[in-house]
């Protein structure tokens, strides 16, 4: 069978309503290569040590497993082991401890404390660990894990999160941490940047291992935690908008766990049939992939138009397309288009790209510029500042500060991938500070958006004399509207030089061009970032901050 990240086949999270029902589950997945499982305690009622008892004795009834592979992870919640009694919940966590320790392997056996959702009580996992650790009448053979979330949406959340965490591995007590499940692909990469260093810095002998979290893709589940979503799951928009979005998350959070070596388990409902072993066999066979973004790029029938459209954004052959694109029955279904520099020539993508921001376009996600200059060997994001070319519809004032505070939180992202913004200010023309840095860095190309006003016409006219000039190819993008202005033609009978009204221009550009293309998956981004690389050597900035651009004070 298909191996997770670690090497190993991943494991498998159980949520059933009786013992027979388990027997079956494990049969499948026996016989599917799975030997690591999740037992979930989501009741006061369930039975966790006859749990145990089922799938060990499933293994040991079959004489062609080695049961030494066998490993079960024992959830014990505390939300539902709570007692009336005065420290009847530790004394209960003992009891539990001791009953595992008489089972069979003991040591393929670990505990996932978890405090649950709602009010901490008295004792929660982290107190659990902390009197665990002082305590002396009892062995615990059992491997003790615990869960950490890095998804919550609220800061002051996830930073509470985050010392819990750093309190439960100062125990020594903690040999697993299970990275729970969400879909925030910056999140988990930040935290599991911080995990990794907290491995490296343990004082306790045994490092602990990773476990990452992830859901199968399929319709039904996204239609639950749409409608149903569970507590402590934070799930966006992205997700669950349908199985390729929820799919391409779920793909680049593998590659993640890959990257950092990690253990992968199936959530519940985790692998119930062959479908669903399907769509984890697929996802396994995919995730290994050394180009995620390659393996989950697919063809289909609309692909000839897709790329009419993205060569007449690009401008690359514009008129041939445009003869093309107008003589064909435009798509009604809005695409995702595949932005790939497939017309360039590859000795061009062997050199460094710059690419341009400005004042409209200062974001990393839905940037088409950024996007095609991205299969670059190395990409230089640059901001030239002129105060000189604003003009009547450019940057002035308050909305400096606005622009500044922007620019900063971008440098801030690009960082957080080895990247960074290259700022130049001058009394010219952005043109001539455009011509130095492509000779400093020696660019092959250069990428930005169109920004649809006068004085940018204005400077884009200059940027393309000047590129044409020092011989690098010049690339205008169109990411900022639904539309190109200038790409649709006019009919006859317009006489005015211009459309008038919307109604018009709309209907024209979606016969002539087809539904406007969907944003480009986060996920995509995501990925885009990752891969990306910055020249050996970056050339010189200027501060953001010493940006000769309005203050707020007071």
């Amino acid at each position: 069978m298909s191996t997770s990240s670690s090497g190993k086949a991943p494991r498998v999270e159980l949520f059933f309503s009786s013992s027979d029902e388990l027997r079956k589950r494990i049969t499948f997945l026996k016989s599917k290569g799975v030997s690591s499982f999740n037992i979930v305690n989501k009741s006061n009622k369930d039975d966790i040590l006859q749990s145990v008892n089922v799938i060990q004795q499933e293994f040991q009834t079959d004489a062609d497993n080695d049961t030494t592979s066998l490993s079960i992870c024992a959830h014990y919640s505390m939300k539902y082991n709570k007692s009336r009694k005065m420290d009847g919940a530790f004394l209960q966590l003992k009891d539990y401890i001791g009953n595992m320790n008489e089972l069979n392997n003991p040591n393929n056996i670990e505990i996932l404390l978890i405090t649950g959702s709602g009010p901490k009580g008295k004792l929660c996992s982290l107190t659990a660990l902390q009197r665990l650790q002082q305590e002396t009448s009892i062995e615990i053979s059992p491997s003790i894990a615990v869960a950490f979330n890095p998804f919550f949406p609220g800061k002051q959340d996830y930073e509470d999160e985050k010392l819990r965490l750093e309190e439960k591995l100062a125990t020594g007590m903690v040999s697993k941490v299970y990275v729970q499940f969400g879909a925030d692909l910056e999140r988990l990469q930040s935290a599991l940047r911080m995990l990794t260093t907290l491995q490296s810095t343990s004082s306790t002998s045994k490092r602990f291992e990773i476990c990452g979290s992830i859901f199968l893709p399929t319709k039904v589940l996204i239609a639950q935690q749409k409608f149903r979503p569970w507590n402590g799951v934070f799930l966006n928009d992205e997700f669950l908008s349908s199985e390729d979005g929820a799919r391409r998350i779920v793909l680049q959070m593998m590659r993640l766990y890959k990257e950092y070596s990690c253990e992968i388990l199936i959530e519940a409902p985790g692998v119930r049939s062959e479908k669903d072993w399907g769509v984890l066999e697929t996802l396994l066979k995919e995730g290994n992939s050394d180009d995620v973004g390659a393996a989950e790029s697919k063809k289909d029938k609309n692909e000839k138009l897709a790329e009419k459209v993205y060569a007449a954004e690009s401008r690359i052959n514009r008129d041939d397309d445009d003869d093309e694109t107008n003589g064909s029955t435009a798509s009604k279904r809005r695409k995702t288009l595949p932005i790939e520099p497939s017309k360039l020539p590859s000795k061009i993508l062997n050199e460094a790209a710059i690419v341009l921001f400005h004042s409209h376009d200062v974001r990393l996600h839905d940037n088409v510029a950024l996007q095609m200059a991205s299969h670059h060997k190395h990409v230089i994001p640059v901001f030239l500042w002129s105060k000189k070319e604003q003009g009547t519809w450019g940057v002035r004032g308050c909305l400096e500060v606005v622009l500044k505070n922007a620019l900063s939180n971008l440098d801030k992202k690009l960082k957080q991938y080895n990247l960074k913004l290259v700022c130049r200010e001058g009394d010219e023309d952005s043109s001539t500070m455009l011509r130095e840095i492509c000779t400093e860095c020696n660019a092959g190309a250069v990428y930005w958006n169109k920004e649809h006003t006068t004085e940018s016409r204005i400077r884009e006219e200059k940027y393309r004399t000047v590129l044409q000039e020092i011989d690098v190819l010049g690339m205008e993008c169109q990411s900022s509207l639904l539309y190109d202005p200038s790409s649709p033609s006019l009919a006859a009978g317009f006489h005015g030089g211009h459309w008038g009204t919307l109604m018009p221009f709309k209907r024209t550009c979606e016969k002539q061009l087809g539904m406007p293309r969907r944003p480009i998956p986060r996920a995509d981004t995501f990925f885009m970032l990752e891969r990306m690389h910055g020249p050996d050597e970056w050339p010189e900035s200027k501060d953001i901050e010493g940006l000769s651009m309005a203050v707020m004070n007071g």
